[in-house]
């Protein structure tokens, strides 16, 4: 049998030997060109989720003929998940007895918590292995692997023979699958069922999977009625508001992905105090709340009746708008700074201009404090195309009271159209936003009183990792939300982004729909911020001279040499700097 049809794409799980030889001969190909040949066309034997695999565990450094297990003995309680999973394995011991096979419990991270086999000469051998507690089976630390791989994909994932990544590895077959934790949907551990490459069957992943369910189901056995019944809520509201939920009692804190891309782990405590109090006469409340980085949030609080004294809440929570409170103590960040000037000037009903390059967030920064009341927006970039018309429509919006306006790109106005427009702009009733470049606006500026300029994300790097989660969280609204590891978030960091947020959106949106696992790596980047994660991370000095060569060679057009007379150094001095921080325009890395 050549082999079993259950990855991806045509490839199929290398079943028998010759299927065994055909991977191998892929894998020590793709080695030896040092993970270079990348084209998934060129390797059409292997699953393109193996492929991506090896991809990643050569990326995290992992030594395709070491033998050895890392170990982390860092280890928390985990008295619940092997109560849940013992007589569930014990029984599947008892199934296999007379086949080499063995079962690793492993915590949320990969490090084994327990094992079993099926043959106790085995146990020697998994000695001799390392794999004691505390040995670490995450694809960073043992490459390609059932376990590894199936942390990484958050799925189950079955890993045949000379799929695995090290050679020490290549005679056997894993299949692992999450134990979901029943509150919170999140992996509480991982369960892999391997055995010699010889018994590998497509059999074996739906057999894990169900032993899986079965420890799921022993876990919630462990919950009183009264957590039982709080689970529940916590999941029809969920379902029913579609928005950041959490549910808190004595000593319970579950949160779906909307909650947790919003509450730290900080916040927890202040949360589960500041919810119980708000329901203790057992009747709804709303509060508000400020949390550890500085936003504030509204809180929806209905009691759980069915729970004892205090009693539980389960919660709804968004985000407060920053009309109606600005953020208190020292922002870290420019972001909050502005949606408290901003939200100042609208409670004043002082009308607003923001300003900064394409793409930092402007007309977003005016939705964000706007209250609700009826907004209408117009481009001025529309205002040649359609003039008598588009100025009609716009003049007719600011007669309007009770209403606001937002009139985006007023530095593109056309210029017939700037005195007109001055003037209806100072005999406005609806309240204004407008949003404009970082140029001077002498002529209608004078009726916008405030004033506020959005940075460029290159001078904001300390709010990318926020924005990314932010980013991230909305693309995966209601299902795991995929992490980014260090050494893209550290290239991502470097960038230049002359497309500020816009580009970022669109940079991180691409990665979490090419990665296919949980983690989004370095090689799922563009190429230029892979390049750019492989250099070495710049100083502070560094990264302000980098910036300000970028900035005179984009006010020059990138003109090199008009550039380095507005610097004031040679062309030859420029060239080398441009050199030292891998300065290129876009169209030069194609």
């Amino acid at each position: 049998m050549a082999g079993q049809r259950t990855g991806t794409g045509t490839a199929v799980v290398p079943v028998g030997p010759e299927a065994w030889r055909r991977t191998m001969r892929a894998k020590d190909r793709f080695l030896a060109s040092g993970g270079l040949d990348r084209d998934p066309a060129g390797y059409r034997e292997v699953r393109p989720e193996i492929l991506l695999s090896w991809q990643r565990s050569l990326l995290s450094g992992v030594d395709p003929g070491a033998v050895d297990l890392p170990r982390d003995e860092r280890r928390g309680p985990h008295r619940r998940l092997n109560w849940a999973a013992r007589p569930v394995i014990d029984r599947l011991v008892d199934q296999l007895a007379g086949v080499d096979a063995w079962v690793l419990v492993t915590d949320s991270e990969g490090r084994l918590v327990s094992r079993a086999v099926t043959n106790p000469s085995l146990d020697a051998e998994l000695d001799a292995r390392g794999a004691l507690p505390g040995s670490r089976f995450s694809e960073d630390a043992v490459g390609t692997n059932g376990l590894g791989t199936a942390i990484e994909q958050q799925r189950p994932v079955l890993v045949a023979g000379s799929e695995h990544f090290r050679h020490d590895t290549v005679r056997i077959t894993t299949a692992g699958a999450p134990v979901r934790d029943p509150a919170s949907h999140r992996p509480a551990g991982w369960i892999c069922v391997v055995s010699r490459y010889l018994h590998t069957s497509p059999a074996l992943l739906p057999l894990v999977t169900e032993m899986v369910r079965a420890v799921e189901g022993r876990l919630l056995e462990t919950w009183s009625t009264d957590k039982r019944g709080l689970l529940d809520e916590f999941l029809r509201t969920g379902h029913r508001a579609a928005r950041a939920v959490v549910a808190v009692g004595d000593d319970l804190f579950v949160a779906n992905a909307a909650a947790q891309a919003l509450v730290g782990a900080g916040d927890q405590e202040l949360l589960r105090r500041q919810l119980t109090d708000a329901v203790a006469d057992g009747r709804d409340r709303t509060v508000e709340l400020t949390l550890s980085d500085g936003l504030t949030v509204v809180a929806r609080c209905v009691p759980y009746l069915g729970s004892r004294r205090p009693p539980a809440v389960v919660a709804t929570l968004a985000l407060a708008r920053a009309c109606d409170a600005a953020p208190s103590g020292p922002q870290p960040t420019a972001w909050p700074r502005l949606l408290a000037a901003a939200a100042r000037a609208r409670a004043a009903r002082l009308s607003l201009l923001v300003k900064g390059e394409r793409g930092t967030g402007k007309a977003m920064l005016a939705r964000a404090v706007h209250n609700g009341t009826p907004l209408t927006e117009f481009d001025a970039r529309d205002s040649e195309r359609y003039s008598a018309e588009w100025f009609g429509e716009l003049e007719a919006a600011l007669r309007t009271p009770g209403t606001a306006v937002l009139l985006r790109h007023l530095d593109e106005i056309t210029r017939p159209l700037v005195e007109p427009t001055r003037t209806a702009m100072s005999h406005a009733q609806a309240y204004l936003y407008a949003t404009a470049g970082p140029g001077d606006l002498t002529a209608l500026a004078e009726q916008l009183p405030v004033v506020l300029e959005v940075p460029p994300l290159r001078d904001r790097r300390d709010e990318l990792p926020a924005l990314v989660a932010d980013i991230a969280a909305q693309v995966h609204p209601s299902e795991h939300v995929p992490r980014v590891s260090s050494e893209a978030m550290a290239a991502l960091v470097a960038g230049d982004w002359p497309g500020n947020v816009r580009q970022l959106r669109q940079v991180v949106s691409t990665a979490l729909m090419t990665s296919a696992g949980s983690v989004v790596g370095l090689v799922d980047l563009p190429a230029e911020f892979r390049d750019a994660g492989c250099g070495h991370r710049l100083s502070r000095m560094e990264r302000i001279e980098r910036q300000a060569l970028v900035a005179a060679l984009r006010e020059a057009d990138w003109n090199r040499e008009q550039a380095a007379w507005s610097l004031g150094i040679s062309r030859a001095t420029l060239y080398r700097r441009l050199r030292a921080y891998d300065i290129r325009r876009v169209d030069d890395r194609r």
